[in-house]
């Protein structure tokens, strides 16, 4: 089912899921599961309200948390970045 802010058709969805291969346009995981769809989310553009893409709830989330801003995900990156390479930080059991 699809709960959505969007006037959008189903051959519309289901063109834009076939664009992304029936993936996550971020981490590229399946959309799917056992034959069901997870639940999808139609991602957009806050200020624009321009449709980008159909996202899994985690992707979805993440972005989200980092409020849609491209610095903050390039910091986010970054700091994993950073700390991959870190080993004396110690590690959390």
């Amino acid at each position: 089912h699809l709960k959505m802010k969007f006037v959008i058709n189903k051959k519309t969805y289901d063109s834009l899921l076939a664009l992304q291969h029936g993936r996550c346009a971020i981490c590229k995981g399946t959309l799917t599961q056992n034959g069901r769809s997870k639940h999808l989310y139609l991602d957009h553009d806050h200020e624009t309200g321009q449709l980008r893409g159909v996202l899994c709830h985690h992707c979805n989330a993440g972005i989200g948390h980092l409020k849609d801003n491209r610095m903050f995900l390039s910091s986010a990156v970054d700091y994993l970045n950073k700390h991959a390479l870190d080993i004396g930080l110690g590690v959390f059991p």
